[in-house]
């Protein structure tokens, strides 16, 4: 009976351990996605922002393009202080 019983609590925590690994892996996954995908944002604002210097465009329009990266930066850092 007790063979039994612990046959059982090992089956149930090794699927517990499968799922925490999972778990991770996934988070891992949507961690490198989003820096991905918040690189390629800040790329393609100074890309804008070197594209509206070459165009000879009003400095506003650099300034607009380069924001986004800006705030990005200042966001993540006061994200990190708290």
């Amino acid at each position: 009976m007790a063979d039994a019983e612990q046959k059982h609590r090992h089956t149930i925590e090794s699927g517990q351990m499968s799922l925490n690994q999972e778990g991770v892996r996934l988070a891992a996954r949507d961690s490198l996605t989003g820096m991905l995908l918040g690189a390629l944002v800040a790329l393609s604002g100074m890309a804008g922002a070197a594209w509206m210097y070459l165009a000879h465009a009003p400095w506003l329009l650099s300034a607009a393009f380069l924001s986004l990266p800006i705030m990005i930066v200042a966001v993540e850092l006061a994200r990190r202080k708290h």
